[in-house]
């Protein structure tokens, strides 16, 4: 797991080396949120070697408290960006989108010609 985030990190700092923007790469390009699924991930398995119900239901409220309104903040402050409704349409806000949107198509269609 802390390679995965160490890689995520290294990356991100790449891209903002050499590119400015939104970037749309890499882990970014399916899920705009992943350390926070990699943090709920973590989270669970901690409520599933408890074997009771009341850390489910303290992560579940941390979700609706801070996590859920924290991701919607950051769309706010990205929507300031052209290109971030392709991007919105192509990634999950939370879980990866596995299947791009028809626009992304479209997208590439009009970059194209």
């Amino acid at each position: 797991m802390l390679s995965t985030t160490s890689q995520e990190q290294i990356s991100r700092e790449f891209a903002l080396k050499y590119k400015t923007g939104l970037i749309t790469e890499g882990f970014f390009a399916r899920c705009r949120n992943s350390n926070y699924l990699g943090e709920l991930l973590t989270y669970l398995s901690f409520g599933m070697l408890a074997m009771h119900w009341l850390p489910f239901v303290i992560l579940g409220g941390f979700i609706a408290g801070v996590f859920i309104p924290n991701m919607l903040k950051k769309d706010r402050s990205l929507s300031r960006y052209p290109e971030f409704e392709v991007y919105k349409a192509n990634s999950g806000l939370l879980f990866p989108k596995i299947f791009a949107s028809d626009r992304q198509a479209v997208e590439k269609s009009v970059e194209a010609g």
